[in-house]
């Protein structure tokens, strides 16, 4: 078994580190690239890791965000298999309108990162935070999943994309002894 190394455009402090089909790790090292198995050119490789290192930096939050908008992230992200199933999001709402009563549909604004592991999800709802703990549970037919190659350690990721629709089929409040959480159940349409 040989290991197939894939290079990245170098960031500061160093090449990006990936690991490869089999999970091995590799370490990249910069330069223009012969598109991966899944069709990235080195730009696009580049890309994926901005966003997966989204948040870490402001000047990465940024470039997320501006990606996001100008459509580059959806190109890529299409070239990823299709997840079908159930996928989470956790996060903190300063309000809970009527957004999320049941029945009521909407499109996503922006390619969000969601992941199958409920726990991993949970980390994101912290109960001690100002605002709403919430955990969307998402019936998903599009979404994409992020190779293995291209996630950092211990994380398993899809993306909903940008413009997907979903209908809210429940809507349920868990009282815990940290606080409550908000549960909110959806199906893609």
């Amino acid at each position: 078994m040989s290991l197939v190394l894939y290079r990245i455009t170098g960031k500061a402090g160093g090449g990006n580190p990936c690991h490869d089909e089999h999970g091995q790790f590799c370490e990249t090292d910069g330069g223009d690239e012969k598109p991966d198995k899944y069709g990235l050119d080195g730009h696009q490789q580049d890309l994926i890791w901005d966003w997966v290192s989204g948040g870490v930096t402001s000047e990465n939050a940024w470039n997320r965000m501006r990606r996001d908008s100008n459509g580059e992230m959806k190109e890529v992200f299409e070239k990823f298999p299709k997840f079908k199933g159930t996928v989470y999001r956790g996060m903190q709402l300063r309000r809970m309108g009527k957004d999320y009563r049941v029945g009521k549909v909407f499109r996503i604004e922006k390619n969000s990162s969601t992941t199958p592991t409920r726990g991993t999800a949970m980390a994101f709802t912290d109960p001690g935070m100002i605002g709403h703990s919430v955990l969307l549970q998402m019936q998903t037919k599009t979404a994409r999943k992020i190779p293995r190659m291209y996630q950092k350690e211990q994380e398993n990721e899809a993306v909903v994309l940008k413009g997907s629709k979903f209908r809210v089929t429940g809507n349920v409040v868990r009282h815990t002894m940290d606080g409550d959480l908000h549960v909110i159940s959806m199906k893609e349409i």
